[in-house]
């Protein structure tokens, strides 16, 4: 019988950096990646969670303006489930954000594969979230003159 190694979660390290990398454009799931990671590496708010020594997920949440954090980077391996990995990250992350005058924690839950989890950990859905993207860089030729106000 196979069993599973145990999880560990940590801050992230230097060391870590080329494996938060690999994670955040390797992973099955699509990955949250809002923010410049590097420059919070060391900090409480960014763990790393690893199984026998193999990183398998990332999560990082800023504190914004006013009492909100916000999730600026999560990517999970796709053989973790996600309600175990929040269940071990949340109590690490949620304490160093309240000391810091945190009382939200917001997700923008890139691909839905996060949410019934996250809904299960009584978050709550408040906006939906509509993108649309351009294709090329091509823009339309405009000079001064063809604007109007």
């Amino acid at each position: 019988m196979n069993a599973r190694p145990p999880f560990e979660v940590r801050v992230v390290s230097h060391a870590d950096e080329p494996l938060v990398q690999h994670l955040l454009t390797h992973t099955e799931r699509p990955a949250i990646r809002n923010w410049h990671w590097w420059e919070h590496v060391g900090e409480e708010t960014f763990l790393v969670t690893l199984s026998g020594g193999v990183p398998v997920g990332v999560l990082m949440a800023c504190r914004d303006a006013g009492p909100v954090a916000w999730v600026r980077i999560a990517a999970l391996a796709s053989h973790v489930a996600v309600g175990e990995w929040l269940d071990l990250c949340l109590p690490r992350l949620i304490p160093p954000l309240r000391r810091q005058g945190t009382r939200r924690l917001g997700w923008l839950d890139v691909g839905g594969w996060a949410g019934a989890a996250l809904r299960a950990r009584w978050f709550q859905r408040e906006t939906w979230l509509v993108t649309l993207g351009k294709g090329d860089h091509h823009l339309p030729h405009a000079t001064a003159q063809d604007a109007h106000v």
